[in-house]
């Protein structure tokens, strides 16, 4: 018997499988170098950024995937939270992080 008597919807499951789809193609060695994508913390969330943009698109495109969109956007940005306090960022400075994000992802 399981530990944690409750479990994860399909669409909290589907949505971490996306985030780590995301992910995985934001990180390809092909953005990063010179002329393209500085190799640094903001760089790679830009292309995270562009990534679940263009995600949420193609979710949003879709009505049978519309459902997992939010549960998406969730993951994703608890996933930008983990990174910054495991980079070390205090929590005021990942507060103001997390307060600007919706916008900057929502104007990508």
């Amino acid at each position: 018997m399981p530990i944690w008597p409750f479990h994860r919807s399909r669409a909290e499951v589907d949505a971490e499988a996306l985030v780590s789809a995301v992910t995985a193609a934001s990180r390809r060695l092909v953005f990063y170098g010179p002329e393209r994508v500085p190799d640094t913390m903001e760089g790679r969330f830009e292309l995270m950024t562009v990534h679940g943009v263009l995600a949420m698109l193609r979710l949003q495109s879709r009505s049978s995937a519309q459902p997992l969109a939010q549960p998406f956007a969730d993951r994703l940005f608890s996933f930008f939270d983990a990174g910054l306090r495991e980079a070390g960022t205090g929590d005021t400075t990942v507060l103001s992080a997390c307060t600007s994000w919706p916008a900057t992802f929502t104007a990508a």
